[in-house]
């Protein structure tokens, strides 16, 4: 009974002091590269702890608002902290699933598995999450091949019967290794083709903002040309009948 009731408070300290800041961590940070690129789990572990404090204080707070139950005279805290917990948990949990934090449940099941939007790719042009993924593994592949094409071209100088074997299996990683660097290549260069087509886009759209403030302009500048024609004509006319008698009394 004592390693129960030990076991239930090491999963109760974990569960209230680190899985629903974990959670909520992942939901709002799906690739901790993004806050930095090294002791990315140190930075994981502490804001998880952080968050999973100021969740049971929030929880806490909004439970003990609540009128106290009128059957057992107590109050909501008491029998509603764990469960209220347990659906945040649930929910943070769903959200950075969704936002693509667990890539890795895609082992268990294709359906589970969604990948976290990349980060912009420098021209201000978010690259596609497809060829993005695409694009590592066949790097992570290729670095894998050429490997293999290190290792194997070493046993080959020592080799004796293995010889044939290992030429066809270089043989056989040589051609991987060319669908590998033609695939990264097409996908680069649709890559390419995307950023160079939002940029393009981007700048028709500045230039027809910049042709509608020009029009604009051309319609404000004629509109004042017109009425200051139309306040200096009476003008001259009131001065014209006032220089007359001048010129008749000299």
């Amino acid at each position: 009974m004592a390693e129960i009731d030990v076991l239930r408070t090491v999963a109760a300290v974990v569960f209230l002091f680190f899985v629903p800041g974990f959670f909520l961590w992942k939901a709002l940070v799906p690739r901790p590269k993004d806050i930095a690129d090294e002791f990315a789990a140190v930075y994981t572990v502490a804001f998880s702890m952080a968050l999973s404090i100021a969740a049971v204080i929030l929880t806490g707070i909004v439970l003990g608002a609540l009128p106290l139950d009128p059957v057992t005279g107590r109050g909501r805290i008491v029998d509603w902290n764990f469960p209220a917990l347990l659906v945040l948990s649930a929910a943070a949990a769903g959200g950075a699933w969704y936002r693509g934090a667990f890539p890795q449940l895609g082992r268990l099941s294709p359906a589970l598995k969604r990948l976290p939007k990349p980060s912009p790719d420098g021209s201000g042009v978010s690259d596609d999450p497809k060829r993005y993924w695409q694009e590592q593994e066949l790097m992570a592949r290729r670095q894998v091949i050429r490997a293999q094409l290190k290792r194997g071209a070493r046993a080959q100088v020592v080799a004796g019967k293995d010889k044939p074997y290992l030429a066809t299996r270089k043989a056989q990683l040589t051609e991987e290794l060319v669908q590998v660097d033609d695939e990264l290549q097409r996908l680069r260069d649709e890559r390419e083709i995307a950023i160079e087509k939002a940029e393009g886009e981007a700048e028709r759209l500045e230039e027809r903002r910049r042709a509608r403030r020009d029009s604009v302009l051309t319609l404000f500048r004629l509109k004042r040309a017109g009425a200051t024609t139309a306040a200096g004509a009476p003008a001259e006319a009131a001065e014209a009948p006032q220089k007359e008698p001048e010129s008749g009394e000299k």
